[in-house]
């Protein structure tokens, strides 16, 4: 079972307003194409890569995580 203990230690960096910004206008991009059907696989990759930057993680964590 989780705890709320657990969760409150675990490491969530906050973005760089610039980043932020960028991660904004990647999720309403996201948004509007699904709503129109769209795929969005690329833009979804680069919130992936975002995020991989964000928490530094170097290539042998980023192949484990795409396992």
């Amino acid at each position: 079972m989780i705890q709320k203990d657990h969760i409150i230690t675990l490491p969530i960096p906050l973005p760089a307003p610039k980043v932020e910004t960028q991660l904004e206008k990647l999720v309403d991009e996201i948004l509007h194409l699904k709503a129109l059907g769209k795929r969005t696989e690329i833009l979804e990759l680069q919130i992936d890569e975002i995020v991989y930057e964000m928490y530094d993680l170097n290539d042998e964590e980023i192949r484990y995580i795409c396992k």
